[in-house]
């Protein structure tokens, strides 16, 4: 009865054992979210690091954003190979169409060439 009129006038010095296990809850919670979160950005870091180093681009600039930015960094990364992916394709059809105008076509096989026959 005591600690219940104490857990009443007082309830920062004597929570209650609900109050008790929700913020144990809550603060497992904030931690499996931390951890999470944690190896969802080192796991970004290394996955940067190892496409960059395949297209030749800075590695530890897209490391260091894979940590900082996480999801973020990987959907810059998909971005930005777009955008290049794109200019490619258009740089790749501007060089076609200007062979195509002056006669070469470089899809367009040429004809096997026939070797001279040799005098019988």
């Amino acid at each position: 009865m005591i600690g219940a009129m104490a857990g009443r006038l007082f309830p920062f010095f004597f929570p209650t054992i609900n109050e008790v296990v929700v913020s144990y809850q809550v603060k497992t919670l904030a931690g499996v979210l931390a951890l999470a979160t944690a190896a969802v950005q080192v796991g970004s870091a290394i996955w940067l690091y190892v496409q960059a180093a395949r297209h030749n681009r800075p590695r530890w600039v897209w490391s260091i954003l894979g940590l900082a930015g996480g999801v973020l960094g990987l959907l810059l990364w998909y971005l930005i190979e777009l955008i290049r992916q794109v200019e490619t394709l258009n740089r790749n059809e501007r060089e076609r169409s200007a062979d195509q105008a002056f006669g070469s076509d470089p899809e367009t096989p040429s004809p096997p060439s026939i070797p001279p026959s040799h005098a019988e």
